[in-house]
């Protein structure tokens, strides 16, 4: 997924969304910054996103729990 430009942070404390900006305080507690396209802000064990899809994402493909 790197190479498509996808970037996870896992574990990191969410401190704000705005606009196309997330504020994030990764693992290690140094606060940081990201700006997409698309944020996709997850939490719990399975998630929901049946019906996402469209014409301007790309198809993503989850294991269900």
């Amino acid at each position: 997924m790197k190479r498509a430009g996808i970037e996870f942070n896992l574990s990191a404390k969410v401190l704000g969304i705005e606009g196309n900006t997330i504020r994030y305080q990764a693992v290690g507690g140094a606060e940081s910054r990201a700006s997409a396209d698309c944020i996709l802000n997850a939490t719990g064990r399975a998630p929901v996103v049946d019906g996402w899809v469209s014409k301007n994402w790309a198809s993503i493909s989850l294991p269900r729990a």
